[in-house]
């Protein structure tokens, strides 16, 4: 075999080299984009279950909060009941004294506690059995608080849900990346009829990969509105 023979045969093989050590370097860099996406995805997973675990924190002071003012309201007007029954008593008396007393009862005192008992004794806020429904308080003003209404935990569970998934599927697809490296090296190291074998393997996982990755992306990021 002369020379320039040699040098024709090799030529494809360098040709070739060339080719696989290109795919490499843009599977190497594909695979580390797959692995940064899905670390940042998992990031977002962290963050949207910890903001879901603030909101039900924030949620329940808020909650206790408006309780402990509903029994305030509900003990005042039964106080304020208490009394004004006291000074009805009281004026109907035959002593000047008592029913001065009962007039002050009546006058200040009484409408002062009502003040602070709200809405009580509203028949809405009220049992079949006749007792303040104190629950029913607690909702009427959840219902009417803007920031309270604005909390809403199950959103970011949701959300971090989402995200979620959408890490599991990246896995799956770094996974495969990686073994389409692994076919490509294959190829760089084989020769012959196995070298091509090796390097159609890798092209092809490598291809499917890259779908794989623009339609899980499109898909979840879709989902979310338009949320990265």
């Amino acid at each position: 075999m002369t020379q320039e023979a040699s040098t024709s045969q090799h030529r494809p093989e360098s040709r070739l080299d060339v080719v696989i050590a290109i795919l490499l370097a843009v599977v190497a860099v594909t695979a580390a984009l797959a692995a940064w996406r899905t670390s940042a995805v998992g990031s977002q997973v962290s963050d949207t279950n910890r903001a879901g675990l603030i909101d039900v924190t924030k949620q329940q002071a808020m909650h206790h909060i408006n309780e402990n003012s509903a029994y305030a309201e509900a003990d005042y007007s039964a106080q304020a009941a208490l009394k004004a029954a006291e000074a009805k008593t009281l004026m109907a008396s035959d002593l000047p004294a008592l029913v001065a007393a009962g007039s002050s009862l009546n006058d200040n005192l009484v409408p002062s506690m009502q003040k602070l008992a709200g809405p009580f004794p509203q028949g809405d806020l009220l049992t079949t059995l006749g007792t303040y429904d104190v629950d029913a308080r607690i909702a009427q003003v959840e219902s009417a608080d803007p920031q309270y209404l604005a909390i809403v935990p199950a959103a970011s569970f949701a959300l971090a849900d989402d995200y979620s998934n959408e890490k599991r599927w990246l896995t799956i697809l770094s996974v495969l990346l990686a073994i389409a490296l692994f076919w490509l090296g294959m190829a760089e190291i084989t020769s012959g009829r196995w070298r091509v074998v090796n390097l159609v393997i890798g092209v092809a996982l490598w291809a499917v990969g890259v779908g794989a990755f623009i339609g899980i992306e499109t898909w979840f990021i879709t989902g979310r509105g338009g949320v990265i």
